[in-house]
């Protein structure tokens, strides 16, 4: 007996230095990644995304994908039939909202892994494995919030982007032959004030009020352009006079091209604007909390949120996130 004793103690001891000697590994290869930036660490992490779904998530996908007969909308539905799962169609055919409920990562649930920055290797699995169903779409993959980051749960926006000329997109001064064109895009009046908030007192509104928003030394408003179609407006307003910060506001895209990558580049060839002739070395914005693909938007080019704030329009409370440029 005290030799049989003294196996299982063996046993228990080499089973916990062993793990001891992974935890420890792990540590290091938290801080290798702290290391990379973050598109070495999005590149390293998508072929460790890759071995994860192929390893059996992306065959449950892929049924699931056969039931929906391929139709995305339905498959994100359908998407609610998977434990843990909770799916959302945003905007039919082009923005989805995905929720996991708790981690799925192995690495994480055993305690070996803690580091928020592993969450790269979820966003990268969601995207290869989408790829993987529809070959012929590309496909943006944000990541809203995750457990590791202190979060009830995971949550990811995902949009899907058609081939065309963004390429090819420009920026100009605004012109007031432009308002017309750019009011016409908000549909109601709730988009209207997802848009403006409480700048403008009524919907619809008229070009001429939209000029009166623009008049002083500090305001840039600038014009979307794609050849001569206009695509999108974005105003750049200097609270500082050394236009060491800037606010982005009056943000919006063509209503027929959302979805398409266009908000996006337009918000990029700004940053590079303001950062490369003005000289900004700050950047922000604020967007109402319910506005989740706008607020997707800007994550993707790199703003986070710093706070929130509330306003009352029309006699109702609205939710604002503040956001700032990284």
């Amino acid at each position: 007996m005290p030799t049989l004793c003294m196996r299982h103690f063996i046993w228990d001891q080499t089973c916990n230095d062993e793990k001891m000697e992974i935890e420890i590994w792990f540590k290091g290869f938290e801080k290798g990644l702290e290391r990379l930036s973050p598109e070495q660490r999005s590149a390293f992490l998508s072929e460790c995304g890759r071995n994860c779904v192929n390893g059996g998530t992306l065959s449950v996908y892929q049924k699931l994908h056969e039931r929906a007969q391929g139709d995305m909308d339905t498959f994100f539905q359908m998407a609610n039939e998977l434990p843990g799962v909770r799916g959302w169609v945003v905007e039919k055919g082009r923005v989805y909202r995905l929720v996991f409920l708790e981690c799925t990562c192995e690495l994480c649930k055993k305690g070996y892994v803690t580091t928020p920055l592993l969450c790269e290797c979820s966003r990268q699995s969601v995207i290869y494995s989408l790829q993987c169903l529809w070959k012929e779409k590309h496909f943006t993959v944000t990541l809203c919030h995750s457990i590791l980051r202190g979060g009830t749960d995971c949550e990811m926006i995902i949009e899907v982007e058609c081939k065309n000329n963004l390429n090819q997109m420009q920026l100009r001064p605004f012109n007031p032959s432009d308002a017309a064109t750019i009011l016409s895009w908000c549909k109601d009046k709730h988009a209207f004030r997802l848009w403006s908030a409480d700048r403008y007192k009524d919907f619809p509104t008229k070009p001429e009020e939209m000029m009166r928003q623009y008049k002083g030394d500090n305001m840039y408003p600038l014009t979307a352009i794609v050849g001569e179609e206009i695509v999108g407006h974005i105003l750049l307003r200097c609270p500082s006079e050394d236009k060491s910060v800037i606010r982005f506001g009056f943000v919006i895209v063509d209503d027929s091209k959302r979805g398409k990558g266009y908000g996006k580049q337009m918000l990029r060839l700004a940053i590079d604007y303001v950062q490369q002739e003005l000289g900004a070395k700050r950047i922000t914005l604020g967007v109402f909390c319910d506005n989740i693909t706008a607020v997707a938007c800007y994550k993707s080019v790199g703003f986070r949120i710093i706070g929130m704030d509330s306003y009352v329009i029309d006699g109702k409370e609205w939710k604002e996130f503040e956001m700032e440029l990284n």
